[in-house]
Order: C-alpha cells, then structure tokens, then sequence
C-alpha cells in the first residue's frame, strides 16, 4: 500500500496535536477521503518522519496526532546544486521536479542572455512559491525528508562572480568539447552544474564562466533540451560519485 506523506511547514513533537495548514487539509479530505483515524506520514525538513494519525476531519480543517518519530536518511552523500537558466512554460517545473527525484541539494533559477523569460516583481514571487511547492511535492513522491534549497534568482554573471572564488567542482554542459564525466576528477565536495537556457549560453558567457573555473563537459553525442541536460547530468553524477552506484 502506497505511503500517503505530506510536507509541513513547522516543528512536530511526539504525542503533539496539530491543526494541519487548510490545503493539506482541503487535499486530505476532499480529494483523498481520508478519514479520522487514517494514518498518514509527515515530514517538515529535518530528516525525520512523523507517522501520524488524524483526529478530526473536516472539508477544511484536519488535525492528527503525532505518535511516531524516525530518522530516516535519503539523502545522497554527494551534494549538487543546480544552476539552471530559466525557460518557458512548464519546462522549469518539470526539470526542478526531476532534480529532486534525482537528489540535488540546491536549485538555483538564472536568468542568462537567451532566456526567454523575464520574471519580475509579483510574477517572480508567484513562481517561487510555485517551485517551492513543486520541490515539497517531489519530496513527498520520492520520499525525501530534507527540502532542497530553492535560492533566488540571479543573472548570469552575478551568479558567476560569486562562485568564481569558490574552489569546488563547477561543471558546465558543451556538446562541443572533447571532456566527459569519465575525465574529471572526483570531487570533494559539492558539485555545481550550470545549464543554459533553449538557445544555449552565448560564446561570452560560456568563456566566462570557464574564465570562473567552471569546466566544459559534454553529455553524450546528442544535443539535449535544457529540461533534459539537468536531470541527466544529475543522473550521471548520482551514478559516478552518489547513492546510484
């Protein structure tokens, strides 16, 4: 029987009774028919699950009781943080859920030269909070405990610039150079992968960001999609270096 896990935005404590926030809540009642009694598990981000057990239900409002507490680790050992150049409509969604399916640490939104996106103001903070909810439900489906980091959105070279003096594994995809995974070093600590947008990073930007220390590999013999080059350069390095091997 599949595990019904919810993420939740506080601190749980054993033998604690907790109003649960209204769209868990509507999600609960209305769409899954859940009833008092049910049992289901939470999560908030500290590496734990909580089984739990619903005391009153409502169309609006559920309540459980904490009765459980587990350490229960999926993460992977290596860390990878995703800089991934914005794109057009769902493509941004999808690569950010594969990501954590895959186990990044961090997803960083970057707006590069040829994004074709422009995200500002309330439309900025309305994706956000989009992604933040797409990140805790890839959570919920892959069993994760631990959120990765959603950070704000930055432009190329800002991004560039602060990681310039970062001495980590700082990868970036070019179905033009000769270098693949096989002829890199394995890393100490984390690893970040930069991903350009549809069009793919202008000649400058490129040459930039290797100017920063980032080295240009390549995926394979194919072209892939920006929604496509994330995931598989995740999968890659999860097989390589993280818990797929």
């Amino acid at each position: 029987m599949r595990q019904l896990r919810f993420y939740i935005p506080f601190s749980l404590e054993l033998n604690h009774q907790y109003d649960l926030p209204e769209s868990t809540a509507r999600h609960m009642s209305r769409v899954l028919r859940l009833n008092k009694g049910d049992e289901v598990t939470l999560f908030n981000g500290d590496n734990h699950e909580y089984s739990a057990q619903l005391t009153d239900v409502s169309k609006k409002a559920v309540s459980v009781l904490i009765a459980g507490k587990l350490l229960v680790d999926r993460e992977s050992s290596l860390k990878t943080h995703l800089l991934q150049s914005l794109s057009k409509g769902d493509k941004m969604e999808t690569t950010i859920q594969k990501a954590v399916e895959l186990g990044v640490s961090a997803v960083t939104p970057v707006s590069s030269e040829r994004s074709n996106v422009t995200l500002t103001g309330q439309r900025l903070e309305k994706k956000m909070s989009h992604w933040q909810g797409v990140i805790h439900s890839a959570c919920e489906q892959s069993g994760r405990n631990v959120a990765p980091e959603l950070n704000k959105l930055s432009s190329l070279a800002e991004l560039l610039g602060a990681l310039k003096g970062i001495n980590e594994l700082k990868l970036i995809l070019s179905p033009h150079c000769s270098a693949d995974l096989k002829s890199v070093e394995r890393p100490l600590g984390e690893v970040y992968v930069l991903i350009g947008p549809e069009g793919g990073l202008s000649d400058e930007e490129m040459a930039y960001a290797q100017a920063c220390g980032f080295v240009a590999v390549k995926a394979g013999p194919r072209v892939l999609r920006t929604e496509t080059a994330g995931p598989a350069i995740l999968s890659m390095l999860q097989l390589l270096w993280g818990d797929f091997a």
